[in-house]
């Protein structure tokens, strides 16, 4: 009988470490709002941006840095396991679509958005994409606030 307890015990052990090894290779993502409930309820985000790549914060919405006036460069990847819909990405930069500017693949998207408005600039990237354990679909997004520095011509 104690054989059983000590299986059951190393069992449950196993399942704690590789919880806890999903918990840290996700540690961003569960900090972000709604994080761990949406690590169990949909196994983790759709989409990571890379560049540019934002501080670690504890709500969803994060701020950069200045920037100089233009355009940004933006990587999204995607995750890998033919969950995510590419199809349904979109970006908008200060409430306008931009999704024309950048290149859609199968395992994210790439390009450079602009213009950039002098001051702050808000960066939302969205896609669908399908929950592990069930058939549902559901809305992954991540904003950005950008700041970019004015444009600073010396005539002299």
């Amino acid at each position: 009988m104690s054989r059983i307890y000590l299986l059951i015990g190393v069992i449950l052990l196993a399942c704690g470490g590789l919880a806890g090894l999903a918990a840290w290779r996700s540690g961003p993502d569960l900090l972000r709002d709604g994080g761990a409930s949406r690590f169990l309820t949909f196994a983790g985000p759709l989409l990571r941006l890379e560049n540019p790549v934002p501080p670690r914060s504890t709500s969803e919405t994060t701020e950069m840095p200045g920037l100089p006036m233009g355009g940004v460069p933006i990587l999204v990847r995607f995750q890998q396991d033919g969950r995510v819909l590419p199809d349904t990405f979109r970006c908008l930069l200060n409430g306008e679509d931009v999704t024309h500017q950048l290149t859609v693949g199968v395992n994210g998207v790439a390009g450079t958005v602009f213009p950039l408005r002098e001051g702050t600039n808000r960066l939302r990237v969205e896609v669908f994409g399908q929950t592990l354990w069930g058939s549902r679909y559901y809305l992954d997004s991540f904003e950005l606030s950008i700041r970019a520095r004015p444009l600073v011509i010396d005539r002299a």
